[in-house]
């Protein structure tokens, strides 16, 4: 790795680039810098010369969306868009030929609740899960038709409480109970 850029007071200012070691004359990534802090477009290039990456800093702080790009098919591989605290708001991946893997919503701020969603390679609905960091994740299992093949919640990465089962079809197949847990609470 071969870095420029210029420095004012000792801090990063401006634009800063670095090279490839194996490939000199390759870029490989480009930010820009105010009093020491990324500010604006950031961008990654692979070794290929194609672009990796396009992130956005807003005084050292991640804003706007981000999006990185498989490097042979050119197709989007995630996209990543952020609150202005920095904090990502929502993302999604795809695989290479384009179809959407994974979807996750933060609903605030503080990464006390998401909701994330699994697609299999063809598009279609496998897994979902919303989590809360009170009550656990409810999670539902799909078939590859569309119906729903299980639901149930998630403490601690254990099954939890009440798991229902389906066939294919759609029709309830059997109901198991996971763990149970006790909450203590000691007060002084």
């Amino acid at each position: 790795l071969v870095r420029s850029g210029n420095y004012s007071q000792g801090r990063e200012e401006g634009e800063q680039r670095a090279h490839y070691l194996t490939k000199p004359e390759q870029i490989q990534f480009v930010t820009y810098y105010k009093a020491g802090r990324k500010n604006g477009p950031s961008f990654s290039y692979y070794l290929s010369g194609n672009i990796m990456s396009v992130m956005h800093y807003s005084e050292g702080r991640k804003t706007g969306c981000d999006t990185t790009w498989f490097d042979k098919t050119r197709s989007i591989m995630n996209t990543i868009c952020y609150y202005e605290s920095g904090l990502p708001q929502y993302s999604r991946e795809y695989s290479e030929n384009g179809k959407l893997k994974s979807r996750i919503y933060y609903a605030n701020k503080n990464y006390t609740t998401d909701s994330s969603f699994v697609y299999n390679e063809n598009g279609q609905l496998t897994n979902e899960w919303h989590r809360n960091a009170v009550t656990g994740v409810r999670s539902t299992e799909y078939y590859p038709n569309g119906n729903v093949k299980a639901k149930g919640d998630y403490i601690s990465d254990s099954k939890y409480g009440l798991w229902v089962y389906y066939d294919s079809t759609g029709k309830k197949t059997k109901e198991k109970k996971g763990l149970h847990f006790i909450v203590f609470t000691f007060c002084a």
